[in-house]
């Protein structure tokens, strides 16, 4: 029995010294867990130079730089009044057909009809004075650093003249100049090498190449990218507001009941048809200024009334 015993006695020492172990165990990490806190010096406090003290702040302006190219822009080619009287492309040309929401053709039978309604890209201008021996003169009115030249045939625009101004981001383009007929053959030459133009440059007399009624020259001023900063900007200048809001109900009532076929027309006539017109644009916005537009590789850009932006360029 003795066994017996001891095997009770193993067990009650056990007992006793197995929570004896684990308190001490748990007491060491506990102990190992403290964190003593470290005194830190705290950072020197900066204390300015004798020279320093008291010194005035200057009053920095700082501008949005496309106020700056704005500004410059102006500077280069106005004299202070949004006239452009020192630009020179048209001289003598009248205004045949406006920008924006005006008269149009349909092709009907394959002969052009006239009297409905176009969103009209660009400005039209024709009988132009003689200048150098050249009749109905076309000129370059401003700076531009490439161009090219398209030749589409005697259809739809019949030559395209792509003038492109890298600095201020627009695009200035004339239509229907025969390339053999109506462009001096040294700029022709430049326009097919890519080349700059300087303002002032000739570059023909006007055409009646391509999809037309009469010698005269298509005017378009876009955008290189989605807007044009400069050109928004003297619209604002020029015109406030007026220049943000697209056309009115009544605005396009009114210029379409000008054109033949749509002098009787409903309300509902007419608003079903310019949502047509601006659809086969792609135009999102317009107005007589402007109009932003999507091309068919969703690219955005917008077109400019030259006639509004330079006093009727």
């Amino acid at each position: 029995m003795s066994w017996i015993f001891a095997i009770i006695a193993l067990i009650g020492i056990l007992l006793i010294s197995i929570p004896i172990v684990i308190f001490s165990i748990k007491r060491k990490q506990r102990r190992e867990k403290v964190v003593v806190p470290v005194y830190q010096k705290p950072e020197a406090k900066l204390v300015p130079e004798p020279d320093e003290v008291d010194m005035p702040h200057p009053n920095v302006s700082i501008k949005d730089p496309d106020h700056v190219l704005y500004e410059r822009f102006m500077k280069e080619y106005d004299s202070g009044n949004f006239e452009f009287n020192n630009v020179g492309f048209r001289k003598g040309a009248r205004i045949t057909c406006p920008f924006g929401i005006s008269n149009g053709f349909k092709y009907i039978k394959g002969k052009m009809e006239w009297g409905y309604v176009r969103l009209h890209t660009g400005v039209d201008r024709a009988g132009g004075a003689t200048y150098k021996n050249i009749p109905d003169v076309v000129q370059v009115p401003f700076h531009f650093n490439r161009s090219e030249i398209v030749d589409y045939g005697d259809t739809s625009y019949g030559s395209l003249i792509r003038l492109f101004n890298d600095e201020y981001q627009f695009e200035m383009r004339i239509a229907h100049m025969n390339p053999k007929l109506d462009i001096i053959p040294w700029s022709y030459e430049r326009l097919l090498d890519g080349k700059s133009f300087e303002p002032g440059w000739l570059l023909g007399s006007s055409g009646n190449y391509g999809d037309s009624s009469g010698a005269h020259t298509h005017t378009e001023f876009l955008s290189i990218d989605d807007s044009c900063e400069i050109f928004d900007i003297v619209l604002e200048e020029k015109y406030g507001g007026k220049s943000l809001v697209e056309y009115t109900k009544a605005e396009i009532l009114r210029l379409y009941r000008q054109q033949t076929h749509f002098k009787d027309a409903s309300e509902r006539t007419i608003l079903r048809d310019w949502e047509e017109v601006k659809t086969h644009r792609g135009a999102t916005f317009v107005n007589k200024y402007k109009y932003r537009f999507q091309n068919k590789w969703g690219t955005r850009f917008t077109r400019y009334s030259s006639e509004l932006l330079f006093n009727g360029l």
